[in-house]
């Protein structure tokens, strides 16, 4: 008997969702307890099926409504379907595994919170440890966040980083990690081994939250403030990226 189960998820603020990344098989459901007293302008997923053949489905009232296909490379499906306060609301998966990476209520006048969460969430294993994920929106509000995006190959990153080693040691009103795209988590381990580094590292295997971020070349430096915005990005040297960081310690949002 194929195996089933149910999911039930409340969410009252698209950043209160389950813990990710997870699984979902066929008939598995999540049912949906959103917040009565705001309209629901989009329900979104972020997820991949890594080649099988994978469906999902919004049902409102137990009435199915757009069955979308999962892209077997990591994507985002949205429905801007009309909901009523009163619906019954549920997400339905059919056919082959599919892996949900992020999920998300967007609600009619959502703050620019809500919005930048949606646009820039992403969650990733770290180099040293597979049970260790960094998940984005759960860091935003605590701390600015700098991520400095590299790669060993690029001795302008190898310069950088133990500097920002020590910026993250040093600056405490600011959450620092490193990045790095598309290397093995074994190069990284000796590099940082040989050279002292051991600034918390995450790794963008597949190069999908380089492009969702729009990163296309290292290394690149992105500063994100407490409301999940982009203050600053780019190839900063690491000048710039102290003195922004000065500024940051003392809650100064000007970083221009």
């Amino acid at each position: 008997m194929k195996k089933f189960f149910i999911m039930i998820l409340t969410v009252i603020f698209m950043y209160n969702s389950f813990s990710l990344p997870l699984w979902f098989e066929d008939k598995d459901i999540i049912n949906l307890d959103f917040d009565k007293n705001r309209i629901i302008d989009e329900i979104y997923l972020r997820l991949t099926d890594f080649g099988g053949d994978s469906y999902v489905s919004l049902k409102i009232n137990d009435i199915e409504f757009d069955k979308k296909e999962v892209n077997n490379k990591p994507s985002i499906i949205i429905w801007n379907n009309n909901i009523s306060n009163n619906d019954k609301v549920q997400i339905e998966f059919s056919g082959e595994k599919s892996l949900v990476f992020d999920f998300g209520i967007l609600y009619k006048n959502a703050t620019e919170l809500e919005k930048n969460i949606k646009k820039y969430q992403f969650t990733l294993k770290h180099y040293n440890d597979e049970n260790k994920i960094f998940n984005f929106k759960e860091h935003i509000g605590e701390k600015y966040i700098m991520i400095q995006v590299f790669q060993l190959h690029c001795i302008t990153c190898q310069e950088k980083l133990p500097f920002i080693n020590n910026y993250a040691k040093f600056y405490k009103n600011t959450k620092i990690i490193s990045m790095n795209a598309g290397e093995r988590p074994e190069d990284i381990a000796y590099y940082f081994n040989k050279n002292n580094i051991d600034i918390e590292c995450i790794i963008d295997s597949d190069y999908e939250i380089c492009r969702q971020l729009e990163v296309y070349g290292v290394p690149h430096t992105i500063f994100f403030g407490m409301e999940g915005e982009i203050l600053q990005r780019g190839n900063l040297s690491t000048e710039e990226i102290s003195i922004i960081l000065d500024k940051l310690e003392d809650n100064n949002l000007n970083t221009k």
